[in-house]
């Protein structure tokens, strides 16, 4: 019987003494600033942001950049890429600062989302910890930031609009009226195919010009982006898409700014389409139409 209670009285000793012996664990952020150019960007798999890092020496190792130090970068969305090594990349990588202690990193995506980036400096860290050598506390160096993957199908550029085509099938609309030859071959390329929805007929057409204000349904072989120069359509209301509808299917797009859907009515069903997820999706009042994206409307 003593022997037993002898055994549990030790056992709860020892466990009680690895609970009080867990370090406390520091991050020292300022030795690592990490930024991001531009810090949201499309999720369209071809778009990159880039993530530039600056690392340092503390006090008590010279001070100064830390010039050919190791890096981890990792992300939890997207994927990475090192600006000096393409093969080199997934959701975690390693690099080495260069010459004037700077690391540099690509961050892309086809889905959105936040993705959330940290950086870490472990030989930093190991020669802290063996320098301090405090047997209560764990030095961690470590920084982090965020990246924004839109879901935009368009964003504005110098004299036009450029577009982030999706590979396979998505809903598009024109901002912007091409200069020049406006036919869907000229615009977006020859091995795009495009279709526009004929509401008065309700057939399916292939267009020969893009226009103002109409919805198209793309389907490219590859995620690509395309500039396009031209004109911009200019405003589209709610209230001028609905006054243009016919009965049936519309198949319809906005103008160079987004649309708010102003009005709720019993005859009108407003869908658009998630690319990402491949699913429809039903609008109501309140919501916004996207430029550069097409919508079915169903007018009862």
């Amino acid at each position: 019987m003593w022997k037993r209670i002898g055994i549990l009285s030790v056992v709860v000793l020892f466990c009680a003494c690895v609970v009080a012996a867990q370090p406390n664990i520091v991050e020292l952020r300022d030795l690592i600033k990490v930024s991001v150019e531009p810090a949201s960007i499309p999720a369209d798999g071809v778009s990159a942001s880039r993530i530039e890092i600056a690392v340092f020496l503390p006090e008590m190792l010279g001070g100064g950049p830390a010039a050919h130090t190791e890096v981890y970068v990792s992300t939890d969305l997207g994927t990475l890429r090192d600006a000096e090594n393409e093969s080199n990349s997934g959701s975690e990588i390693t690099l080495f600062t260069n010459d004037t202690a700077i690391a540099v990193a690509l961050l892309s995506a086809d889905e959105p989302g936040k993705a959330n980036i940290t950086v870490r400096a472990p030989s930093i860290e190991e020669a802290i910890n063996l320098e301090l050598g405090n047997e209560t506390t764990v030095y961690i160096v470590k920084n982090s930031t965020t990246i924004t993957f839109l879901k935009e199908k368009v964003t504005k550029i110098d004299c036009g609009w450029r577009f982030y085509l999706k590979k396979g099938v998505d809903y598009i609309s024109m901002p912007v009226i091409p200069n020049g030859d406006a036919s869907p071959d000229a615009v977006f390329g020859a091995d795009v195919e495009i279709w526009e929805w004929n509401a008065t007929s309700q057939t399916w057409v292939h267009p020969k010009v893009l226009e103002a204000g109409k919805g198209y349904v793309i389907r490219c072989p590859e995620h690509r982006r395309v500039d396009v120069y031209g004109t911009n359509v200019g405003t589209i209301t709610w209230g001028m898409i609905i006054s243009n509808l016919n009965n049936g299917w519309n198949l319809i797009g906005v103008g160079d700014k987004n649309v708010k859907i102003t009005t709720n009515s019993p005859n009108i069903t407003v869908l658009g389409w998630d690319a990402v997820y491949d699913r429809w999706i039903t609008l109501h009042k309140g919501d916004i139409l996207y430029r550069g994206r097409g919508y079915w409307i169903y007018k009862g």
